[in-house]
């Protein structure tokens, strides 16, 4: 949608098989949605991280409703990113997980970095400051708990 700071693709899922707590399997091949943020947008309005965080609400809630009427396929398994912002991933009910250690991993938290140093108001400063470190994790959250948090 328009002035959203989430974009969304939709694809198969390739990687390990795992469940969630609420019990649903996401095996190799099933369809996920993919959130990414979209980090010239976010910079370019200066959104106070609340305001993000309630934006990002509105864009789940919408893509719940949008799984429930029918106009995104309802084979999708789940809804998953990869991301430094994990924290406040998990207050809008994503499961946050490790990412498994390798040079996909590695060069995913150098790009993210770079993302941040670009976009952030602090730039390279916010890379020292001492606040949560900037660790990748992916986040997580089932079609079925979306569907029930925000639907």
């Amino acid at each position: 949608r328009k002035g959203s700071p989430l974009r969304v693709n939709f694809y198969s899922f390739r990687g390990n098989p795992f469940t969630f707590p609420d019990g649903i399997r996401v095996n190799r091949g099933q369809r996920v949605a993919e959130i990414h943020l979209d980090n010239h947008l976010v910079s370019h309005t200066a959104l106070p991280m609340w305001e993000l965080i309630e934006k990002t609400r509105s864009e789940l809630h919408f893509l719940a409703e949008q799984m429930m009427a029918g106009e995104i396929k309802c084979d999708i398994k789940a809804v998953r990113g990869v991301t430094v912002h994990h924290v406040a991933a998990s207050r809008v009910g994503f499961l946050s997980r490790e990412l498994s250690d390798g040079a996909f991993t590695r060069l995913t938290q150098m790009f993210l970095k770079g993302l941040l140093v670009t976009y952030h108001p602090l730039g390279k400063k916010r890379l020292s400051e001492g606040r949560t470190p900037l660790e990748v994790r992916e986040i997580w959250m089932s079609s079925q708990e979306l569907v029930r948090s925000y639907g």
